[in-house]
């Protein structure tokens, strides 16, 4: 079952799991639940929020597990004492994609913070989410190798960088929209069908690997909530979760790997 933050409601027998849009808009969690219900006799609720917010939500013990893909955060996370376990579930990887005409010229071999310097050079449209969801942060991350006082990290006025405040496949279809370069993962952009409207500009850089995290949240009162979220990260660990996560494909093409 999949909820909005506004129908959040918090009973003890309930496992409720904040859970990073992109995960939701591959289509991975509406594959998973017969299995998961299958082998733990129970499905989840989850409330698929950005990364940020999904730590927020744990932070403040609002839900008993987080399934994440925002490693420093989810470091920080776990520093200040608010999960029980951290286990990295799969990964894939983000993709720039953009213009079929690439008017930033920005595929070339030097990888991703070349061609996003060669972006901004153009001022060609870039897309971003700005919703502090994991994609955000880590593009973000990207802006700040490529220059520390980069006037995007100080959200400066610019013409040709957009942000969007939503989730990921509204973020794509945004781009889609402007014919603008933007951050994807790959299993949202495998999702979508939209191939033929931009292209893949980098995607085979060390940079781009996206890790996906699971955290049991500390201290939230809710011993039953706690034990059921023992167990789905047991589940999802395991060799029968990572067989049935492994196994999704999208578009005949696997959507995420193991860690």
């Amino acid at each position: 079952m999949i909820l909005c933050l506004n129908s959040l409601s918090l009973a003890s027998e309930r496992l409720l799991v904040a859970v990073t849009t992109s995960t939701d808009n591959s289509g991975l969690l509406h594959y998973l639940q017969p299995q998961i219900q299958a082998d733990l006799g129970f499905t989840p609720e989850f409330i698929v929020t950005g990364s940020g917010q999904a730590l927020k939500l744990g932070m403040n013990r609002d839900v008993d597990l987080v399934w994440v893909h925002d490693p420093e955060a989810e470091a920080d996370f776990m520093t200040a004492g608010h999960g029980l376990s951290h286990h990295t579930v799969m990964y894939n990887r983000f993709f720039l994609v953009g213009p079929k005409a690439d008017p930033a010229q920005a595929k070339t071999t030097g990888g991703i913070l070349e061609a996003m310097k060669r972006i901004a050079a153009s001022q060609s449209i870039f897309v971003s989410r700005g919703d502090d969801s994991g994609t955000h942060r880590r593009e973000k991350s990207l802006w700040r190798k490529l220059d520390p006082n980069h006037p995007v990290l100080h959200q400066a006025a610019l013409n040709w960088y957009l942000e969007a405040g939503s989730g990921m496949g509204a973020t794509l279809n945004t781009a889609i929209a402007m014919n603008a370069y933007t951050l994807v993962d790959e299993a949202t952009w495998l999702k979508s069908g939209n191939q033929d409207r931009l292209k893949i500009i980098v995607e085979q850089d060390v940079l781009l690997r996206n890790p996906y995290g699971i955290i049991v949240v500390a201290g939230t009162g809710r011993m039953e909530a706690t034990q059921k979220a023992k167990r789905f990260r047991d589940w999802l660990v395991s060799n029968q979760g990572q067989k049935t996560i492994f196994a999704y494909r999208i578009h005949d093409k696997q959507g995420f790997f193991a860690p």
